[in-house]
């Protein structure tokens, strides 16, 4: 007779026995005091692997290569039996010969089964054991500056080492490389592990996470990881980068707020630029509206509406309309002509009464092929006025009057205006 956590196991329980009806304090007798790593398979989608730590109050406490990880006990659908890869790992780092070279192949080991925090442990022990092995310091960040290796954290957060000479131009670039390199392997850990998880609870924690980096060197990192992302990614991103002064920020969120598909994500972007109140990025929208992009053209005017910039009004009244070369559906009585006035009326006799009849065009189905159902309504290009009406808002936002889109009312009201 099978254990309930083999019958668990090998899909011996009835559908509705789940992993929740069989209570904590039970799941915790099933794992035994030597738990196994296994599959949390998740209600809403999406699995997490690692061990059973703990559970009490409805959560489990799962440890997983980034981290301890708490999740509600009836978010978790079944549990799937696996491997555990941190007994496999304890196993091998408690026969690993203590070398520096053997220290760093056991850290190569970890990093490729995703236990990171161990593999920074073990690159750790091998320069403490070889202080001049390369490998392990460049992967711990480290770059060479001359005859010293120096850590980028140290050089980044501004605190010079004692021991780091003056360094040329080329040293100082290969720093601020390696510095977001590192960043940028972080930050991809936090999207992959927890922003991009279907538990609100795990992208509160990414979240948290990515707010947590103040460093300056991160902002480019931050845009290259997360303005890829899902909209949460590209939401927490503007979050993170309003609380930044730097160039670096203020420029991707103008970019932003241009480029993004999301509104809200423009909209966020421009709230945080509005509350900055830089020129240049008033100087930057401007340019935009020369673009001839109507996108660009469009998102630019909504942007310099939020700002308030009224030196941008001549440069919005005369991007309020413009003439294109569209593809326009033609209307059936302009392309086949004006039948009925082709035919005069006529007198027609009903019984012995004659009456006269205008002949009309009472056709519901048209025959032929160019009229045949189904047929794609004839299309040709022809010169179109396109108004923007993002244009026209802007122009109200900033000057509290409205002309329309008569650009010579603008001109004149804002000629009377200097």
């Amino acid at each position: 007779m099978k254990s309930p956590w083999q019958q668990l196991c090998f899909g011996m329980l009835p559908a509705t026995y789940s992993v929740a009806a069989l209570g904590l304090s039970v799941l915790l007798n099933l794992f035994g005091q030597q738990a196994a790593a296994d599959i949390f398979h998740l209600t809403g989608g999406g699995r997490i692997e690692g061990e059973l730590v703990s559970s009490a109050q409805g959560q489990y406490e799962i440890l997983t290569p980034i981290g301890t990880v708490r999740l509600p006990a009836d978010s978790v659908e079944r549990i799937e039996p696996a491997p555990s890869p941190m007994q496999d790992y304890r196993d091998r780092a408690a026969g690993t010969p203590d070398t520096a070279e053997d220290q760093y192949q056991l850290a190569l080991w970890c990093a490729d089964r995703g236990l990171h925090q161990y593999k920074r442990q073990h690159l750790l022990r091998a320069i403490e054991l070889d202080p001049d092995h390369a490998a392990a310091r460049r992967a711990l960040g480290f770059v060479r500056v001359g005859d010293w290796w120096v850590e980028t954290r140290t050089a980044a957060a501004g605190q010079p080492a004692a021991s780091q000479p003056a360094a040329d131009e080329e040293d100082s670039q290969k720093l601020a490389v390696a510095v977001e390199l590192n960043w940028k392997l972080r930050i991809s850990a936090i999207k992959s592990t927890l922003l991009d998880s279907p538990l609100p609870s795990q992208v509160g924690r990414g979240r948290e996470r990515i707010l947590q980096i103040h460093d300056p060197m991160a902002i480019a990192p931050l845009v290259q990881v997360l303005s890829g992302g899902n909209f949460v990614c590209r939401s927490v991103l503007v979050e993170a980068l309003d609380h930044f002064a730097d160039d670096a920020a203020t420029l991707n969120l103008a970019a932003l707020a241009l480029a993004d598909a999301a509104p809200e994500i423009r909209e966020a972007a421009i709230r945080s630029l509005v509350r900055r109140q830089d020129p240049r990025i008033v100087a930057q929208f401007r340019q935009a509206l020369a673009s001839g992009d109507d996108t660009l053209v469009r998102r630019a005017a909504t942007a310099l509406g939020a700002l308030r910039a009224s030196e941008a009004v001549p440069d919005l009244f005369n991007a309020l309309t413009v003439r294109r070369l569209r593809e326009v559906e033609l209307p059936l009585h302009a392309y086949l002509g004006t039948l009925e006035a082709a035919f005069p009326r006529c007198r027609r006799s009903i019984g012995s009464t004659w009456v006269w009849v205008q002949p009309t065009v009472v056709v519901t189905t048209p025959a032929g092929a160019i009229l045949s159902p189904g047929a794609t309504p004839p299309r040709r290009l022809r010169q179109v006025t396109v108004h923007r009406t993002e244009v026209l808002e802007a122009l109200r936002r900033i000057t509290g009057q409205d002309f329309g889109f008569d650009r010579d009312a603008w001109a004149r009201w804002y000629e009377e205006q200097q």
